[in-house]
């Protein structure tokens, strides 16, 4: 398969307790119906850190506080169905508080708190591999 372009996808497992924050995927050409965290694509000459934040204020409100930011893995997938390499990088951060919010109505069905050990299903697949990596500590995927 050849491949067009390469793109940076950043997500981000925020936890409270033993709790992540997930929401349902409306996109019909992207997840839909699988169950994402925040995150998107980097923006030309952003930061990492900057970048994730950006995207957790836009998809879940600018009062949201995230501290303890740190990455936790790197995906390099290539599914042979899109002219699309990408890059995924996984962050993982602890709620500090602010209220959650559904920015964007028209991606994703309701932000909801979700236990480590009875996720949702199904997972989109980057964030699956994010929480595995928070859980077991691997930090590099090939796919």
């Amino acid at each position: 398969m050849h491949y067009d372009n390469v793109k940076i996808g950043l997500g981000l497992v925020l936890v409270k307790d033993d709790m992540v924050l997930l929401a349902q995927r409306k996109r019909e050409d992207n997840g839909l119906g699988e169950y994402g965290g925040p995150g998107g694509a980097l923006d030309p000459g952003e930061g990492l850190k900057e970048s994730i934040l950006r995207e957790l204020a836009e998809e879940c409100g600018s009062d949201v506080v995230a501290k303890n930011l740190k990455t936790i893995c790197t995906i390099n997938y290539r599914n042979g169905q899109s002219s699309t390499h990408w890059v995924g990088i996984g962050f993982c951060a602890e709620y500090a508080g602010g209220e959650i919010k559904l920015m964007e109505p028209n991606k994703h069905v309701a932000w909801e708190w979700h236990s480590l050990d009875d996720l949702p299903a199904p997972l989109y697949w980057p964030i699956a591999r994010y929480i595995e990596a928070y859980k077991t500590g691997q930090n590099l995927f090939e796919l």
